[in-house]
């Protein structure tokens, strides 16, 4: 296993910038994911640290060693691809020994090494399948195997569990943890998917035009987002902007005025400075009250516009009296809270909602 660094490393084709100026230290043995939307350039990233593509600025390096400049057979990575990139032609063993094959590894040691590897991914019984008899799932096992198969100091992953189910996501999510926890490699993930990044990761990167917005542990990245685009990447969030008030309220919060009224924000985990503030609520710290509620005050009014029941979950959209949707979550509904069309009142702790800068993406 091997740290990574990333040192100010840009990426430049034609007039894009598809990464930039991005810095990173990577530990050994984590299992760190890059997470962004589609176009933030978390892939190109990926692709660099492998050295399928150059960096036009800046330096990479593995445990203190420069490869900026190495050639990609000589970084000791595994890739695991996106659309598995196994070769039909070829049975499961036959795959996952290519590298070992490209290597010339003594074939008494390749087959030993091609099992052991298997193994690690349950997949040694159908060793002598063809791709085409295999499961999407069972397929991404097999690429997993074939970059595990080299002995990698690091492992990169470029999305692997976009093209399968639901289900398949979920039992995958959970054998590359287990793989990860057992080997103790460092593996770098791509991935859009936030649940999946939550789920996994030991600490992640969110980009965004290819630049990097925050790193941390998930449950610090989620609970105290450092702006905008963070707190609505990262699961769901209800933004209202407002004007941060001068003055101490209290040792533990701040208060902002809104079109909504003044409300009121944890001041430990808020990172606006006085004036302009978006004050971000996570919809699951929201509760919905009824009319008998509002009538004692509630922090914002507004109309139930839908209601969604999805077992574990029911979601409420609100529409406040400008026309805002304000989105809350109910875990473990038992009985309704309220209906289609009524009148009703929000309410959320002050230590669930934090100040931030002021979203600046339309202009604002």
């Amino acid at each position: 296993m091997v740290s990574v660094q990333l040192e100010g490393v840009t990426k430049t084709f034609g007039n894009a910038r598809a990464v930039d100026r991005v810095t990173l230290n990577i530990g050994r043995g984590e299992l760190f994911f890059l997470l962004g939307p589609s176009g933030c350039g978390k892939t190109t990233l990926l692709r660099m640290i492998a050295g399928f593509y150059q960096a036009d600025e800046g330096r990479i390096l593995f445990d203190g060693r420069d490869m900026t400049g190495v050639p990609p057979h000589k970084r000791n990575t595994g890739m695991v691809f996106q659309n598995y990139a196994l070769w039909p032609h070829l049975s499961v063993a036959e795959n996952v020994a290519y590298g070992l094959d490209v290597r010339k590894v003594p074939v008494t040691q390749k087959h030993e090494r091609v099992m052991r590897a298997l193994e690690m991914v349950r997949m040694d019984s159908l060793a002598g399948r063809s791709p085409n008899q295999l499961s999407g799932g069972q397929q991404q096992r097999v690429a997993l195997a074939r970059a595990l198969v080299i002995e990698p100091e690091a492992v990169l992953l470029d999305e692997p569990l976009s093209n399968l189910d639901a289900k398949l996501r979920l039992e995958m999510r959970e054998e590359i943890r287990r793989i990860h926890d057992e080997l103790g490699l460092t593996m770098i993930y791509v991935t859009h998917d936030q649940k999946e990044a939550l789920s996994m990761a030991d600490r992640l990167a969110v980009m965004n035009r290819g630049r990097i917005e925050q790193t941390g542990a998930p449950r610090e990245v989620y609970v105290t987002p450092e702006n905008v685009f963070v707190a609505g990447f990262i699961g769901e969030t209800n933004l209202f902007p407002g004007t941060l008030l001068p003055g101490r309220f209290s040792d533990e919060e701040l208060q902002v005025d809104t079109p909504h009224g003044v409300l009121r924000v944890a001041r430990k985990s808020s990172t606006a400075a006085p004036g302009r503030v978006s004050v971000s609520v996570r919809p699951e710290a929201i509760s919905v009250r009824g009319t008998e509620e509002a009538l004692s005050g509630g922090v914002l009014r507004g109309v139930v516009q839908s209601i969604i029941y999805l077992g574990d979950t029911e979601q409420y959209i609100v529409r406040l009296a400008d026309g805002k949707p304000v989105r809350s979550v109910e875990a473990n509904p038992a009985r309704p809270r309220a209906r289609t069309g009524q009148e009703v009142c929000l309410t959320f702790r002050s230590e669930d909602a934090i100040a931030l800068p002021p979203d600046t993406s339309n202009g604002g």
